[in-house]
């Protein structure tokens, strides 16, 4: 058993004046005081007054550390580098590709989740191909289709228990009848690259949507006088909104009206992230396209191509740019998206029975340590 003592703890919620949790068999088994959790045979490993935090949880990442998820063993380097970043579960998120592409990127996910190395793969991602071709993004309009359930079945053939998200833009013809088929299988349901309007993004909510992806991008933007999807999914506390927060994908002003329309529990953070993430200006690779990263920024000629974003920066945005107090801005990297994901009652909290996913970070944000099932998996 371990016992990590000494340290500032926010269990999910808010911090605690328990400074100690003992570990056993890859979950928490107690919370508490120092002496009270004590046992002989405890390995004590001294906080030094940091802050523990349960891990963060991106919901939707393309790529890190020159790793993308569409290449051939992609998904488990990906796991690997993670916890550096304080990530201890992700979710690897496909771009639009053909049947054969997307099929193999489900393999992958597939052989790589029993591993159990690194950070934990939660499953797969679907960012399209049902997305809508004047708001795809980089996404290669050829490789979009009309969603249904026989262009799914064909899309996850043999890997279908591996999906655990698909975004959908609910205008397109078919959307309405998949979004509902999806939601009954208890698959999540994201809303995005779309340029719908506020009565079709309100039908799709209704038929199971609940989630917005990386919100105000590939959507209409904001106008008094036009009620569209951006503006349904501000304002219906039926759907929560995952957004970039690097400062670049979404004005630290518009995040903040974000974080003010949703309110406590239905605003949080992903990356978004390519392989550039983690790594120095130049040109990365992704689903056989070239990327280039200057200045941080990830584009495709003008457009923006994913992020560069890591958690642990975008908790320090969160904090210094949006001054989010941390309580909320640590919940929005880990039990709010791990709530999206139907996990809360796994990860995302530290309290007794969950798993012992866990983030060390010192008072500048910084990640020390990572945790993922009770193993120390990074340290600086």
């Amino acid at each position: 058993m371990k016992l990590l003592h000494n340290a500032k703890l926010f269990d999910g919620h808010a911090f605690l004046l328990a400074d100690a949790l003992a570990i056993d068999a890859g979950h928490i088994v107690r919370v508490g005081c120092r002496d009270d959790i004590l046992t002989e045979d405890a390995e004590i490993i001294d906080m030094e007054g940091q802050i523990v935090a349960p891990g963060f949880v991106d919901t939707h990442i393309h790529g890190c550390m020159g790793h993308g998820c569409m290449q051939p063993g992609g998904t488990l380097a990906m796991a690997e580098q993670l916890p550096r970043f304080g990530v201890t579960s992700f979710c690897p998120s496909a771009v639009s590709s053909g049947v054969e592409e997307t099929q193999a990127f489900l393999r992958d996910v597939k052989d790589a989740m029993p591993r159990e190395q690194g950070s934990r793969i939660v499953g797969a991602h679907l960012e399209g191909p049902f997305l809508a071709p004047d708001a795809r993004g980089i996404h290669r309009e050829a490789a979009l289709c009309l969603p249904s359930e026989e262009a799914y079945r064909s899309l996850t053939d043999g890997c279908e228990d591996v999906v655990v998200r698909v975004t959908i833009a609910p205008e397109l013809p078919g959307a309405m009848d998949l979004i509902e088929r999806l939601a009954t299988e208890r698959i999540v349901v994201s809303l995005g690259h779309t340029s719908a309007d506020a009565l079709t993004c309100r039908a799709a909510i209704e038929r199971g949507a609940s989630l917005a992806t990386h919100m105000f991008n590939a959507m209409p933007p904001l106008h008094h006088r036009d009620a569209n999807a951006t503006v349904e999914m501000l304002t219906n506390d039926a759907i929560r909104c995952e957004f970039v927060c690097d400062g670049i994908h979404v004005h630290p002003l518009m995040a903040k009206l974000l974080l003010r329309s949703k309110g406590d529990g239905l605003g949080f953070v992903c990356t978004d992230a390519m392989p550039g993430a983690g790594m120095p200006d130049g040109r990365y690779m992704m689903d056989g396209t070239g990327i280039d990263v200057r200045d941080g920024q990830a584009k495709i000629g003008d457009r923006l191509a994913g992020s560069t974003a890591t958690m642990d920066a975008a908790l320090r945005n969160l904090v210094t740019l949006l001054k989010v107090p941390l309580e909320r801005a640590l919940a929005m990297l880990s039990y709010i998206p791990a709530q999206v994901l139907g996990l809360e009652d796994e990860i995302g909290r530290i309290a007794r029975g969950y798993q012992a996913d866990l983030v060390v970070l010192d008072d500048a944000l910084d990640v020390q340590a990572c945790y993922v099932r009770g193993a120390l998996a990074w340290t600086k």
